[in-house]
């Protein structure tokens, strides 16, 4: 509901509060956890004859459920009535029926509340139970004036509020942090709001109130700041009571209600109703009869205000839907043009992408050819110069020992031609140019051949006769009879000599020629 709106402090504090309402249930099940525990000890506690731990225990309970659970809480209050009365002590008696009468008045029962507490004499009570049954007074007469609203009644309620009240106050020991607050809330009743927010300013920064107080505090000042036309701060604190309440998985609070109403007044609806829904489940959950009449004064008033505010988005989006619906028909019908020609073009581009290709192949084949023709043309050029010379050299010297009939220095220079060696350095010469041209071969022929097969690919260079035949291949020399002339083997030699090197390979079932192939020239 806050996609944009996280723009000032507040509104981070609204999307917090946003991800506290939606992750409410596990502090509740830690409330029910700790329940739990307390029921286990109670249901324990009733095999133990000693009343007052099994008052303290029931005790427990209710302070736990009175916020919580109304039903459960006044069970456990009349659970400690009961108790009260058999120990026959009257200071417990009356801690027990002003439990009872809060947990009324938190549920609407406040003629009943208030009923409750006639039966108290509260001069002979000590300072505790003193303060504790006014401020019990107070907020029974003061609630029960909010809940009339009636010209005659509600003025006479609230005095009679404002007169418990200050009884408390008298009560009170003025150490303690109850005495600020009280104080606080008497100077709202006679709407001194400047100093009301001294006392409670003053109150927020005691770390030793627990959260529950912290959480009606922050109601109290967020009430204040509103009255005193510091909105923002108000709205902060009210944001930061309904935070506490959800932690104490307070069922019992005003603050979601009163913050759907002020974030009602500023357009955020969604929030809005997302708070006011949760007042509401938090009210049925706990069962304040008033509470739930307090939201269902509201709840139709948002539902209304979004289902007016959703009924104008209806309206402006089927406008929309007309105008992109015609949009789209001439959308199509230009697409439609569009693909028919898009269609002749691209099957145009495909036909020259594939010719492009093709004429790309081959030029880098014809690149390759060319350049393996000038390294071994212009390196064989040089060896048949260096042939010839060899050649002339020799018929000289034959002719001149002819000449002189010196037939036995023909003879002899005849012997001394090693043919075996000058095969052997046309070889080298072959191999030397071809590792320039393929520096990787060697390395790729290494891999898949065995290791009998292995060619060191040290300076030497020098090739087996099975990788001789391959390097001629990849130099485009396929005809075996061509291979056999140059190697000076037969042709049954090289298909030989193929054969038993794919079988010694560690896969015989690679295709060594296509591998080999496929070694590009750098």
């Amino acid at each position: 509901p806050l996609i944009g709106l996280a723009k000032t402090s507040i509104d981070s504090l609204l999307i917090d509060l946003s991800s506290f309402i939606e992750n409410k249930d596990q502090y509740v099940e830690q409330k029910l956890e700790k329940l739990t525990v307390l029921k286990s000890i109670a249901a324990n506690s009733a095999k133990n004859k000693d009343l007052y731990y099994q008052y303290s225990v029931y005790s427990e309970l209710y302070a736990e459920y009175k916020s919580f659970k109304y039903d459960s809480a006044f069970t456990y209050a009349k659970r400690m009535l009961k108790i009260a009365h058999k120990l026959n002590n009257t200071e417990i008696i009356v801690d027990a029926k002003i439990n009872m009468s809060f947990i009324l008045l938190s549920s609407g029962f406040f003629q009943q509340s208030i009923d409750t507490l006639k039966t108290i004499a509260p001069d002979p009570l000590p300072t505790t139970l003193k303060v504790k049954y006014y401020k019990t007074l107070n907020r029974a007469w003061i609630d029960f004036a909010d809940y009339t609203q009636d010209n005659h009644y509600t003025p006479i309620y609230n005095a009679m509020g404002n007169k418990a009240l200050l009884s408390a106050i008298e009560a009170c020991d003025s150490n303690l942090p109850e005495f600020s607050f009280l104080n606080g809330l008497y100077c709202l009743r006679i709407n001194d709001k400047s100093s009301a927010k001294i006392y409670y300013e003053k109150l927020w920064d005691n770390t030793t109130i627990s959260k529950h107080e912290r959480a009606i505090l922050a109601s109290t000042l967020s009430y204040i700041y509103g009255e005193l036309n510091e909105v923002d701060k108000s709205i902060e604190f009210l944001i930061k009571a309904a935070k506490l309440d959800i932690q104490v998985a307070t069922k019992e609070t005003v603050a979601l209600i009163n913050l759907a109403e002020i974030l009602f007044n500023r357009g955020m609806l969604d929030l809005s109703l997302l708070c006011v829904n949760q007042a509401l489940e938090d009210a049925n959950y706990y069962g304040a009869k008033h509470r739930i009449a307090q939201i269902s004064n509201i709840l139709p008033i948002i539902e209304g205000s979004m289902l007016r505010t959703k009924e104008k988005q209806r309206e402006i989006f089927m406008l929309f839907s007309i105008v992109l619906g015609l949009s789209v028909i001439g959308l199509m019908l230009l697409a439609y043009t569009v693909t028919k020609q898009n269609r002749k073009l691209v099957n145009t581009k495909r036909k020259l992408s594939s010719t492009i290709e093709s004429l790309r192949n081959t030029n880098k084949e014809l690149s390759e050819v060319n350049r393996i023709k000038e390294e071994y043309i212009g390196h064989f050029f040089e060896l048949i110069s260096s042939y010839i010379g060899k050649i002339e050299k020799l018929k000289k010297s034959v002719s001149r020992n002819l000449m002189l009939s010196k037939l036995s220095e023909v003879e002899k220079i005849m012997s001394n031609i090693d043919l075996r060696m000058e095969r052997e350095e046309l070889y080298a010469s072959f191999d030397s140019i071809f590792v320039k041209l393929f520096p990787r071969f060697i390395g790729r022929y290494n891999s898949h051949v065995g290791e009998v097969d292995k060619v060191s690919e040290g300076k030497s260079h020098a090739f087996t006769p099975e990788l001789r035949i391959y390097a001629l291949k990849r130099l485009g020399i396929n005809d075996n009879e061509t291979i056999a002339r140059f190697l000076g083997y037969s042709v049954t030699t090289i298909y030989t000599y193929k054969t038993k090197l794919k079988k010694r390979c560690p896969n015989p079932d690679a295709n060594l020629d296509e591998v080999l192939m496929t070694i590009q020239m750098e």
